[in-house]
């Protein structure tokens, strides 16, 4: 991506206020909404995703007998006035630190999940879907592996995107530490997990196909709005017109059919094949594209090595 686009300067209107507000195009082109502030946005979201109406009611106390207010729009609802006389009821039914005793009984244990209490539970889900506080549901799948570190058998959550290896973040400090990874550095010749992987495979085909137009539009100096198709395909086109086919062919002719970095020449008894290069680049000035000046004859190694220097340098850049 080059520098110069992803630091483009572009002046939009916010989308609440309408006031004009700069920024750069590579962050303005990572979101479909655009506001000139945190207040304009705040706003425009009070407008189009409320939130949600509280309702409460009075309620005892099972332990301090003390009336307190209890939000009724909430899933979990409070049975107990603070957190102290939440632990002391937890003591009372026999569950200590999130876990139950041994041989405490659950208070609904054989109670069947009547029709109405299955129909309340699903509203209230859908409820909280349309609120906007479940952001996904997604329906998890596991699997028994074994562990890389100490063979020991656990389950895997499939549906995830990165697998877990290790059963422990012990064996996985293990492992990490014989792979060569210390403090988040890799070592000479380790492998990393997504390497040879497509944005397909690690993202999914509409995530990468929505990451490579917002890559595309960056590189290309425009809004993602005004995208009109990959830079890679307009170039293909156009090196097929009469226009392009001249240019080509004066720059040679002005070279001499003569790489200008090594100097080798093509000749009808050779198989020597030359480049017209374009020495102000295609993508970032089209209005000098066939002028004449700008071009420059290198064969296809100078060509590739030209290439590989300008991607360096973006990097150092």
């Amino acid at each position: 991506m080059g520098y110069k686009q992803i630091h483009k300067m572009i002046t939009f209107n916010c989308d609440w206020c309408g006031n004009e507000h700069t920024v750069r195009l590579g962050n303005y082109n990572r979101y479909d909404h655009h506001f000139c502030g945190k207040k304009c946005s705040t706003s425009y979201m009070w407008e189009h995703d409320p939130p949600r109406i509280r309702e409460f009611k009075a309620k005892i106390c099972p332990i301090c007998n003390i009336v307190f207010e209890q939000d009724i729009t909430e899933t979990n609802q409070k049975t107990c006035c603070s957190v102290k006389c939440a632990t002391l009821l937890r003591q009372e039914k026999g569950i200590t630190g999130g876990q139950f005793q041994k041989g405490c009984k659950v208070w609904n244990e054989g109670i069947p999940c009547s029709e109405e209490k299955k129909k309340k539970v699903s509203e209230g889900v859908k409820k909280a879907w349309e609120r906007g506080d479940l952001k996904r549901l997604k329906v998890r799948m596991h699997e028994l592996i074994f562990c890389v570190q100490c063979s020991k058998i656990f389950y895997q959550d499939i549906s995830v995107l990165v697998r877990q290896e290790c059963c422990s973040f012990e064996c996985a400090f293990i492992l990490r530490k014989k792979r060569g990874i210390i403090g988040g550095q890799f070592k000479k010749g380790f492998v990393p997990f997504n390497k040879g992987k497509t944005w397909v495979e690690l993202f999914g085909e509409d995530k990468a196909k929505e990451i490579s137009i917002r890559s595309s539009a960056t590189r290309q100096g425009v809004l993602v709005k005004d995208w009109a198709g990959y830079a890679a395909v307009e170039r293909n086109k156009a090196m097929k017109t009469p226009e392009y086919r001249e240019w080509r062919k004066a720059v040679y002719e002005y070279d001499e059919y003569t790489c200008q970095e090594c100097g080798v020449i093509k000749t009808l008894d050779n198989d020597v094949i030359l480049h017209a290069h374009h020495i102000k680049r295609w993508t970032y000035y089209p209005e000098l594209r066939y002028e004449i000046s700008n071009g420059i004859t290198l064969c296809v190694d100078c060509h590739a090595e030209e290439h590989q220097e300008h991607i360096k340098l973006k990097k150092v850049i």
